[in-house]
């Protein structure tokens, strides 16, 4: 279990939500996992449609609670999924300029998308492969 996302990223600009990245060993695990979750107050969100062996879900806090959302990312052990997540979590906390150009891009995506996160997320992908295929050697 790793947290992920830019509030895992010391001084960038973040939306409160923390995302958590769970990689499972065994992917067959997930559907049990996934009830789990549901039945936790989960939701069940749009995933990342370029990768196989994840899920993802979402839990909005209640009304009147001190909490903030939490995007929960369910990936193969073995898949690419988890890994360019932490891969691009590490070229931010690691590259003070890809921290800085990422930070400018995301402000410009929710002043351009507001609070449509598919969008927003769609927008920032050529950014965040271009990173991840540079720190994975590719």
């Amino acid at each position: 279990m790793d947290h992920v996302g830019s509030t895992a990223v010391a001084g960038l600009p973040a939306k409160p939500i923390v995302d958590i990245l769970i990689c499972l060993q065994d992917w067959a695990a997930s559907a049990p996992f996934g009830d789990e979750l549901t039945g936790r107050g989960y939701v069940r969100g749009i995933g990342d449609d370029r990768f196989d062996e994840q899920k993802f879900f979402t839990r909005e806090p209640e009304p009147g609670q001190n909490e903030v959302p939490i995007h929960m990312h369910l990936a193969s052990a073995t898949g690419r999924y988890g890994r360019d997540m932490l891969a691009f979590r590490e070229v931010l906390r690691a590259n003070p300029v890809a921290r800085l150009n990422y930070a400018e891009l995301k402000q410009k995506l929710a002043a351009r998308f507001g609070t449509d996160l598919e969008a927003y997320t769609r927008e920032k992908t050529e950014f965040v492969r271009a990173r991840v295929g540079a720190y994975n050697g590719g």
